[in-house]
Protein backbone atom coordinates (compact mmCIF):
# COMPACT_ATOMS: atom_id res chain seq x y z
CA UNK A 1 0.00 0.00 0.00
CA UNK A 2 1.48 3.33 -1.08
CA UNK A 3 0.48 6.27 1.14
CA UNK A 4 -2.97 4.81 1.75
CA UNK A 5 -3.81 3.69 -1.79
CA UNK A 6 -3.90 0.00 -2.64
CA UNK A 7 -2.63 0.37 -6.23
CA UNK A 8 0.43 2.09 -7.69
CA UNK A 9 -1.39 4.66 -9.85
CA UNK A 10 -0.13 8.15 -9.04
CA UNK A 11 -2.73 10.47 -10.51
CA UNK A 12 -2.51 14.24 -10.21
CA UNK A 13 -5.44 14.16 -7.79
CA UNK A 14 -3.56 11.71 -5.54
CA UNK A 15 -0.35 13.74 -5.69
CA UNK A 16 -2.39 16.85 -4.84
CA UNK A 17 -3.89 15.06 -1.83
CA UNK A 18 -0.51 13.81 -0.66
CA UNK A 19 1.07 17.27 -0.94
CA UNK A 20 -1.83 18.63 1.11
CA UNK A 21 -1.36 15.98 3.80
CA UNK A 22 2.41 16.33 4.05
CA UNK A 23 2.88 20.08 3.68
CA UNK A 24 -0.56 21.45 4.65
CA UNK A 25 -0.86 23.48 1.46
CA UNK A 26 -3.60 23.41 -1.14
CA UNK A 27 -3.05 23.18 -4.89
CA UNK A 28 -5.46 22.71 -7.76
CA UNK A 29 -4.89 19.71 -10.02
CA UNK A 30 -3.53 22.07 -12.68
CA UNK A 31 -1.27 23.73 -10.11
CA UNK A 32 0.00 20.31 -9.04
CA UNK A 33 0.89 19.50 -12.66
CA UNK A 34 2.74 22.80 -13.04
CA UNK A 35 4.65 22.19 -9.81
CA UNK A 36 5.71 18.69 -10.90
CA UNK A 37 6.64 19.88 -14.38
CA UNK A 38 8.73 22.72 -12.95
CA UNK A 39 10.69 20.14 -10.93
CA UNK A 40 11.41 17.97 -13.97
CA UNK A 41 8.66 15.36 -13.63
CA UNK A 42 6.77 14.14 -16.68
CA UNK A 43 3.75 11.91 -17.15
CA UNK A 44 4.26 8.28 -18.00
CA UNK A 45 2.08 5.46 -19.25
CA UNK A 46 2.46 1.82 -18.32
CA UNK A 47 4.64 -0.13 -20.76
CA UNK A 48 2.25 -3.09 -20.82
CA UNK A 49 0.87 -4.25 -24.15
CA UNK A 50 -1.89 -6.69 -24.86
CA UNK A 51 -0.72 -10.16 -25.85
CA UNK A 52 -3.23 -10.16 -28.69
CA UNK A 53 -1.65 -7.03 -30.14
CA UNK A 54 1.80 -8.64 -30.19
CA UNK A 55 0.39 -11.78 -31.86
CA UNK A 56 -1.34 -9.71 -34.55
CA UNK A 57 1.80 -7.72 -35.16
CA UNK A 58 3.97 -10.80 -35.69
CA UNK A 59 1.45 -12.31 -38.14
CA UNK A 60 1.35 -9.09 -40.17
CA UNK A 61 5.09 -8.56 -40.42
CA UNK A 62 6.55 -9.37 -43.79
CA UNK A 63 3.37 -8.71 -45.72
CA UNK A 64 3.27 -5.91 -48.20
CA UNK A 65 0.10 -4.00 -48.97
CA UNK A 66 -1.60 -5.27 -52.11
CA UNK A 67 0.45 -8.45 -52.39
CA UNK A 68 -1.85 -10.61 -50.24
Amino acid sequence: MAHGWVDQWWTLARVKTLIGRLFRVSYTVEGTWRLLKRHGWSWQQPARRAIEREATRSRCEGRRPGRG
